[in-house]
């Protein structure tokens, strides 16, 4: 399922058509959130630094909810501006994200529950 999605043909269309090349796929993860005491890195607002551009896509496999772990980005900081709003992206399992992670963004906390979530990498080349 998941290399199928990797590989559809309408989601490469538009890596392609952000990165202006044939994208490459250099990553593919997973990860199991829990509920913490702590807050972590990803949980804080960061930028992604693995290419020059690239185009992440993630994808919910739990239902996530204002308690459960939303992604939180905040829109047009791509270019390296501060941000003036944020989008918190709720969803059903199977709810697709893509977009630039140079943007700001972050990982909501868990307040309850857990959240997976499951995401691959667009770039230029082969990125280690």
């Amino acid at each position: 399922m998941i290399l199928g999605k990797i590989s559809d043909p309408y989601l490469l269309s538009l890596a392609q058509a952000y990165l202006g090349c044939f994208p490459t796929v250099y990553s593919l993860n997973s990860w199991w959130h829990f509920k913490t005491k702590d807050v972590y890195g990803t949980q804080t607002n960061h930028r992604d630094h693995d290419d020059f551009r690239f185009l992440v896509c993630m994808v919910y496999l739990t239902d996530i909810n204002e308690n459960t772990g939303p992604h939180v980005f905040f829109p047009r900081t791509h270019d390296g501006s501060e941000p003036v709003e944020e989008k918190i992206i709720l969803g059903k399992a199977g709810t697709a994200i893509l977009a630039d992670t140079y943007a700001l963004h972050r990982g909501q906390p868990l307040v309850q529950g857990s959240r997976l979530v499951c995401w691959w990498r667009y770039g230029l080349y082969l990125n280690w």
